[in-house]
């Protein structure tokens, strides 16, 4: 495998997609995979997940200013090995403004990564909303992963995100996004009958119960001393959630496996 885009994809917020995007990346790279994670988000909470300082000169909103920016100019290393992050900053709502001015406003990203190094994975941690940042994103990928909830809410927007993923296959003939999987999130096996029920309606959304990862990412309070730690709950020894995560990364590569053969 070599320099496959996935970005994490969905437009609502508190869905765990951020801590999904950094726990994969790390687990990733945990399998020696070289990884490259970059924040599309302006709330930075990559870098917030991380410990990292965000310089601004070294940013992605650095880069998407600029027409001709590349992203190899805000690669920084992690403390983990084979993680490397490219960081936003608040600046990111502007950008986004100043992209609805430009001819092909959703190509910005995927420009600034051509002729960049070959990693084996680069991840994106998209904004929680269909906006201009989040279709660049799509744009610069080859597949979609959607960390979603089973609470009504989080379901309930799902229609939405099928359908504008379907517009934009629709719209650019050479979108090469395609959904990879969902990933179910603070799942809770006690909440037999409503976990039934939403996952149900996730399946009439996207077409079928295979769309699903078999492994759900589990509640688990580690993720929360995690995040407050400015680490990935990997780090946390015992962590549930950092056993889901690190069998996420293998399934993720065995769906890719089966997607080339």
């Amino acid at each position: 495998m070599n320099n496959i885009r996935i970005a994490f994809l969905n437009s609502k917020g508190g869905v765990g997609k951020t801590t999904s995007a950094v726990n994969t990346a790390a687990a990733l790279a945990e399998l020696g995979r070289s990884v490259l994670l970059i924040d599309m988000d302006a709330q930075s909470h990559v870098a917030s997940h991380l410990g990292l300082e965000v310089d601004p000169r070294k940013s992605v909103d650095a880069v998407l200013q600029d027409k001709h920016g590349r992203i190899e100019t805000a690669v920084q290393p992690t403390p983990y090995a084979n993680l490397d992050v490219v960081l936003s900053t608040g600046k990111l709502e502007e950008i986004e403004k100043l992209l609805l001015m430009r001819n092909q406003p959703i190509d910005a990203l995927r420009r600034a990564l051509q002729g960049a190094r070959a990693y084996d994975f680069v991840l994106i941690d998209c904004a929680p909303s269909l906006g201009i940042l989040s279709l660049n994103a799509m744009r610069a990928s080859d597949y979609l992963v959607i960390p979603t909830d089973l609470d009504k809410f989080s379901v309930d927007g799902m229609d939405r995100l099928g359908s504008a993923i379907a517009e934009l296959q629709e719209d650019y003939a050479d979108a090469p996004a395609q959904v990879l999987g969902v990933v179910i999130t603070k799942f809770d096996r006690r909440q037999t009958i409503e976990n039934r029920a939403n996952q149900s309606r996730l399946e009439t959304s996207f077409g079928g119960d295979d769309v699903f990862f078999k492994r759900r990412i589990r509640v688990d309070e580690s993720c929360k001393h995690a995040t407050r730690a400015h680490r990935p709950v990997l780090a946390i020894k015992g962590a549930r959630a950092a056993e889901d995560y690190r069998a996420l990364a293998v399934e993720i590569q065995e769906r890719l496996e089966a997607h080339a053969a």
